[in-house]
């Protein structure tokens, strides 16, 4: 469920109408009002009670309200704890989903159940999308991605194993050559760099990286998938060497060097290289690295407000908020001092994520930054929002992965 902003250009809708309760129900979710969870049923079994050719009438206008309205409920179901409800609600929608929209669904399924801890159940709905006919690559990174939420790497690698079967047979009916093929193996390679990654296995990453970007450049391994989180081990001049080849985003690897240096102890250096960042021609030929440019303000103290600044400008003017630009917003706060505010919108970006299914906090590699971002009797009033545990500590080949409780600062 989204939390944010209404379209502010819709018009008004009709007075009793089904759009008019949405509209009710959703102000009232946006106060977290309990009395939100009414309006939305009504809304939505009414809908449920049309004929399908009633729902389907005028370009799916009602069909569309009622997928809506219940991705909203379970959202607010999530917010609440309440996940068998809001498993009702989806079991719900896929019996009526027209068969395009049933796997984001079983997605949605699979992603409430991990929040609820029903992780096996999770992977068994996931697993039954991956072995279904319209099966893609997409449906076995979530299979990966769900056993790494449930910190379970080791099942990881069976999978991809299973994965590497799958394209076989693909390739053998013809519906994967080429370069749909090559494009497969080097993602069912970065799957199992995910997994190795979580259990600080970075040299056999490391190599698996090196041998497919020789072939492919980023296109086949972006290395900010691999130096982030060489950053986050310690391993700064292997971190490095990989920033150097992200050429293409000269502002999130700008970003990320000056941060090498400050946890080298090089704040003056660091200081260059954001600052250099910041010119106007470096930004023109990286605009897709907003994430990188904003904290870039962060960490050099934001004096003006013009990272703040402009994250309340889009909070403004996007009818739909991404949890990220909340979090980014909180986190120019802490800048600034300001923790009240910086709390307000910290919460929002974790309402965002639960609504969604996507986990109870934050992720952990955000964290870093409210550590080094937060004076240090600031700190611990943040770590509700986050998974605070360590980052995996470098191992070598054969080792057992372990971890230490503080990241580099």
């Amino acid at each position: 469920m989204n939390t944010a902003t209404p379209q502010r250009t819709a018009p008004r809708p009709i007075k009793g109408s089904w759009e008019d309760l949405h509209a009710q129900a959703n102000q009232l979710a946006r106060n977290n009002n309990d009395e939100a969870v009414p309006l939305y049923m009504r809304v939505l079994n009414g809908l449920l009670a049309l004929p399908a050719a009633a729902r389907a009438a005028g370009d799916n206008r009602l069909y569309n309200l009622m997928m809506t309205t219940g991705i909203e409920i379970v959202g607010f179901f999530n917010l609440r704890d309440r996940y068998d409800e809001a498993l009702n609600i989806i079991d719900k929608l896929l019996a009526v989903a027209n068969e395009p929209d049933k796997p984001q669904f079983i997605e949605l399924k699979s992603e409430v159940l991990l929040q609820a801890d029903r992780g096996s159940e999770a992977i068994a709905r996931l697993r039954e999308l991956a072995q279904s006919e319209d099966a893609d690559l997409s449906d076995w990174g979530r299979i990966v991605a769900g056993y790494i939420r449930m910190k379970k790497t080791e099942a990881v690698f069976p999978a991809v194993d299973e994965m590497g079967e799958w394209i076989d047979a693909k390739a053998a009916a013809d519906v994967l050559q080429g370069a749909q093929l090559i494009e497969a193996r080097d993602y069912q390679e970065r799957l199992r760099v995910a997994a190795l990654l979580e259990e600080g296995r970075f040299e056999e990453s490391e190599e698996i990286f090196d041998r497919i970007f020789a072939a492919r450049g980023a296109e086949g391994f972006s290395p900010h998938l691999l130096y982030t989180r060489l950053v986050g081990a310690g391993l700064y001049e292997d971190a490095l060497r990989y920033i150097d080849l992200d050429l293409e985003r000269p502002a999130r690897a700008a970003f990320w060097r000056g941060l090498v240096y400050r946890y080298r102890g090089d704040r003056n250096n660091a200081t260059k290289i954001w600052q250099a960042a910041l010119k106007d021609e470096l930004l023109r030929g990286d605009t897709e690295s907003i994430v990188e440019h904003i904290l870039t303000r962060y960490y050099l103290g934001d004096p003006e407000g013009e990272g703040v600044e402009l994250m309340l400008r889009t909070q403004r003017e996007q009818p739909r908020i991404s949890w990220m630009v909340f979090l980014l917003t909180g986190l120019g706060w802490i800048v600034r001092k300001d923790y009240r505010a910086a709390h307000s919108n910290l919460r929002l970006a974790v309402a965002q994520v639960k609504s969604m299914g996507q986990g109870k906090v934050l992720a952990r590699q955000y964290w870093r930054f409210v550590s080094d971002l937060a004076p240090a009797e600031a700190l611990q009033q943040f770590s509700p929002y986050f998974d605070i545990e360590a980052e995996p500590r470098p191992v070598k080949k054969n080792e057992e992965a372990t971890t230490t409780g503080e990241n580099a600062s």
